[in-house]
């Protein structure tokens, strides 16, 4: 019988607390969390510890939702994308590139964002780059968490070059009296007999081949306008691959040309990182890359010890290629997506977040009010990087010229071995064209239901 009352006593209590809960002010009741689901791409442990504390901040300041964080490797990233934009599976929030918003399936579920912040405000605190190209027609359909910085920046290790008595600056001349330059600078790096330092080597640029930069430099790009057609049998292209051949024998030609770079790689730079580990220990003087390597650089040496500045081009100085970078995105069947919205706006423009990640990590800001910390950090370098950034930036298609990457990573090796230019450049226009038309085919709509 008691135990009875006692559970009756209990009901009651339960009861009495329900009926005080539904009485109290709306602010009162504890509150539900949303969950959001936020993909981003891995981008090393700095930045990736970045969004992770990122993250922890706007949950504190928004104690009503949680983000369900995964991180995705980047080279799976664009294609994990693509399936799930198909099936239907995108995350509420997801970084992406501007680059692959002409993927139509990953274009369908975009949520446009002007309702968020108006394209003119938006243009009034982006740099001109990042704004274009977080537009399609009159749509906000992405936002900048990154900077299009450009991809041919010419790094010198002014360190080694000052140990040689040279002019601790970085190259701005021209193709040809870059060479010429580089012939003497081989001569001091190498007195003896062995090859054992190079002074640049035109195959081991980050992401976007040195012939393609050099193309754009002389308005031959290697893709069309619509990003359809790869054009590599060309006059331009052919000159540019006589040019570097030159570079080749005028700079390493009493120790074998194409021979000896390829054996002073297998002895000291057998990947792209060790190359750039390389630059920092002084066995290579000059490297061409995209801003995004500071980090790097300043990571392995002060870096005082670097100086930046425009690549020669063939006929002008020009800068990078790249007109594209990483941006996130709100997918518009979000069951949540205003909140989702709030999200992608805090992670890319907020002061207290996408803002705070580029000033901790010292990556290029997307904003006119930013990169402060990073001019304060890096000095004189610094201002190499940013001039060559505005000298001139072409059409998104130009990005998709990374996928030539490994198949002018051949170059020295079939030349080495007798092939013909022509007959190369045919062998990566007929590679690269078919990648186009693959990705072309995945972007049609497929038959209407």
């Amino acid at each position: 019988m008691s135990n009875t009352l006692i559970s009756r006593r209990n009901a009651l209590k339960h009861l009495a607390a329900s009926a005080a809960l539904l009485t109290l002010p709306t602010a009162c009741r504890p509150k539900k969390k949303r969950a959001l689901q936020y993909w981003s791409h891995s981008s090393g442990d700095r930045i990736d510890h970045a969004v992770v504390e990122a993250i922890r901040r706007f949950e504190s300041q928004n104690p009503d939702l949680s983000i369900e964080h995964s991180v995705v490797a980047k080279r799976e990233h664009q294609a994990k994308l693509h399936a799930a934009a198909i099936n239907g599976s995108l995350p509420d929030v997801f970084n992406t590139n501007s680059n692959w918003i002409i993927d139509a399936h990953i274009l369908d579920t975009l949520a446009p964002l002007n309702a968020l912040i108006s394209p003119a405000e938006l243009k009034s605190i982006l740099q001109p780059r990042d704004f274009s190209r977080s537009m399609v027609r009159d749509h906000i359909l992405s936002l900048p968490t990154g900077s299009a910085s450009a991809h041919g920046v010419l790094f010198s290790n002014i360190s080694l070059l000052h140990e040689l008595g040279l002019p601790a600056k970085s190259f701005e001349g021209k193709w040809a009296e870059f060479t010429s330059f580089c012939a003497s600078l081989s001569q001091a790096l190498n007195p003896g007999d062995k090859l054992e330092r190079i002074p640049f080597d035109p195959f081991r640029v980050s992401v976007t081949p040195l012939p393609v930069t050099l193309a754009f430099g002389l308005n031959a790009p290697t893709v069309s306008e619509d990003g359809r057609h790869a054009a590599y049998v060309t006059k331009a292209m052919h000159e540019i691959c006589v040019e570097i051949d030159n570079f080749i024998e005028v700079t390493l030609g009493r120790f074998g040309g194409y021979r000896g770079l390829l054996q002073w790689r297998n002895e000291y730079a057998h990947s792209e990182a060790e190359h750039f580990a390389q630059f920092a220990r002084k066995r290579v003087a000059f490297v061409a890359s995209g801003a995004w390597v500071l980090n790097d650089f300043a990571a392995t040496a002060p870096i005082e010890n670097y100086a930046a500045g425009p690549l020669p081009g063939i006929k002008r100085i020009h800068g990078g290629i790249s007109s594209h970078s990483w941006s996130i995105g709100v997918n518009r069947h979000s069951e949540n997506l205003q909140s989702a919205c709030k999200f992608a706006k805090f992670m890319s423009l907020d002061p207290d977040g996408g803002q705070r990640i580029s000033s901790e990590t010292m990556t290029i800001s997307p904003l006119l009010a930013g990169n402060k910390a990073q001019t304060e950090n890096y000095g004189p370098v610094w201002h190499g990087v940013q001039r060559t950034i505005q000298l001139d930036m072409p059409y998104a298609a130009s990005a998709n010229s990374e996928l030539t990457a490994p198949l002018f990573a051949e170059y020295p090796y079939r030349r080495l071995r007798g092939e013909p230019i022509d007959d190369i450049l045919g062998y990566i226009q007929q590679k690269h064209q078919a990648l186009l038309d693959m990705a072309d085919s995945r972007a049609q709509p497929g038959p209407s239901s």
